[in-house]
């Protein structure tokens, strides 16, 4: 049996706070698929890959080096990606650097062996999901968006993935 596993950012419990109740205010006017909050963590993500059951202790191992790992990045504007689905995810857009990228590229040679799901490379595109709508027409008017155009300071996880590429429980 495999899981999917995704190495991702996550910001600060402060910012998280912030994120998850600006989502909560979204989601008083907007049906969503994906709800965040303590059980469905903000995240960026930078590896999500599967992984057979029998082998996450040695994958685990692999990447004890970044536990500790930090990374500042730096939140931009709002953004709406529809997909094939016509189904549209609300995003707070990361802007991408060379951390962000070396940081991608060092987990995946790392996980060379395993099947990565998500962008690589200058299809990596960081962001926030916020939540994933029917209708790709939002309404902004009473959304604090203070969370946007900030510097956050985030430590890297490793965590179980939904049906959606959510952060549904941390492993490490």
């Amino acid at each position: 049996m495999e899981q999917t596993i995704n190495l991702a950012l996550l910001p600060t419990v402060n910012l998280s706070e912030s994120i998850i109740g600006f989502s909560r205010n979204f989601y008083r006017s907007h049906q969503s698929e994906i709800r965040l909050g303590p059980d469905c963590l903000p995240h960026i993500s930078i590896v999500q890959f599967h992984c057979p059951m029998h082998k996450q202790v040695q994958m685990k191992d692999q990447l004890k080096k970044f536990t500790n790992s930090n990374v500042i990045v730096k939140t931009s504007a709002l953004s709406l990606k529809l997909d094939t689905e016509k189904k549209c995810w609300v995003e707070i857009q990361v802007l991408k650097n060379q951390t962000l990228q070396r940081l991608q590229d060092e987990l995946l040679a790392l996980l060379s062996s395993y099947q990565v799901i998500n962008g690589t490379g200058d299809d990596f595109r960081p962001h926030i999901t916020i939540a994933k709508i029917a209708e790709p027409r939002i309404d902004l008017m009473d959304l604090d968006t203070s969370i946007l155009k900030q510097e956050v300071n985030c430590h890297l996880g490793l965590g179980i993935c939904g049906t959606n590429g959510e952060f549904l429980k941390n492993l490490w």
